[in-house]
């Protein structure tokens, strides 16, 4: 075992997780990726899943502010002039417990990025039928501020994939890469029934999502059905177009991304909950090409 990385298995099930950025690096069924995989060594953005946490995605203007208190806050990668994704998926995770099919991970946040103190628990449940994940976040700060998190899945983007899921409202991406209109959902992005995934930019925030997601790859023949608590209520819906990628992003949150909306107040020492699953099945019993899930897509 790489230090710092632990693997579990159940059944066909494999999941591999690093303590750096408390990120999973694989999880397959049978040898066949359910999310995109990655190297043991991968820089954070590049891992299969990462947390986001005390918020998820970018803060409009790197300003956080709370009843009569603003704090302006420190971007944290450097290529983007805004704080993206909090500050859990570029942490040091410790690992609290291991067993047979569960791990639990924690990290402390003391800043200065962030005016944010927490405490944040991940735990990783997997079974034969698929993956749990909870997160149970506590204010540790001395002053009330506001708090959400989401998971940032990668999937595996192939000519075969379907994904059913549904959304009420659908908003543009504005400057920043951030929320701009809110809107009906478009019906090239409209997955109420199973539909594929447009060839086009996608970087969008759905709010009234049902909080759950069916991904169907027939040609891989796998599936996989994701399922939120309530709790996350956004869906934020990325694809890249840049040439050669073979990937997407389908992101549970728990609040719009660039807004204090949605965000829960914590007062010192409460705490915010949610858990999300990840359940897989083969699609038939029929063998899968050991390179077919390595198919680049433009």
């Amino acid at each position: 075992m790489t230090q710092g990385v632990f693997s579990l298995q159940a059944g066909d099930l494999k999941l591999r997780v690093r303590a750096r950025g408390g990120a999973i690096l694989r999880f397959d069924l049978g040898g066949v990726p359910l999310l995109r995989p990655a190297a043991d060594d991968a820089d954070p953005v590049q891992v299969a899943c990462f947390p986001m946490a005390p918020l998820g995605n970018r803060i409009r203007d790197n300003l956080i502010r709370h009843g009569d208190q603003t704090w302006l806050v420190t971007p944290n990668v450097p290529d983007d002039p805004l704080h993206l994704h909090g500050e859990s998926w570029l942490a040091d995770w410790r690992l609290d417990d291991q067993s047979a099919g569960r791990l639990v991970m924690s990290h402390r946040y003391e800043g200065p990025r962030l005016p944010h103190r927490y405490h944040l628990r991940q735990t990783f449940n997997l079974t034969a039928q698929g993956l749990s994940l909870r997160f149970d976040l506590t204010n540790t700060g001395d002053c009330p501020l506001p708090f959400g998190f989401g998971w940032h899945p990668f999937f595996p983007l192939s000519p075969g994939l379907r994904i059913t899921t549904a959304a009420t409202t659908f908003w543009t991406e504005g400057l920043g890469h951030l929320p701009q209109a809110a809107g009906p959902v478009p019906a090239e992005l409209d997955f109420a029934q199973a539909a594929p995934l447009p060839a086009i930019w996608i970087n969008n925030a759905f709010e009234g999502w049902s909080g759950r997601a069916e991904l169907s790859w027939q040609d891989r023949a796998v599936r996989l059905v994701l399922q939120a608590d309530p709790l996350f209520g956004v869906m934020q819906l990325y694809r890249p177009t840049t040439p050669g990628t073979d990937f997407f992003a389908l992101e549970p949150m728990s609040h719009l991304p660039g807004t204090m909306a949605g965000l829960r107040t914590l007062h010192p020492g409460e705490s915010l909950s949610g858990g999300l699953s990840l359940c897989a099945e083969r699609l038939s019993d029929h063998p899968i090409p050991h390179d077919h899930h390595r198919r680049t897509i433009s």
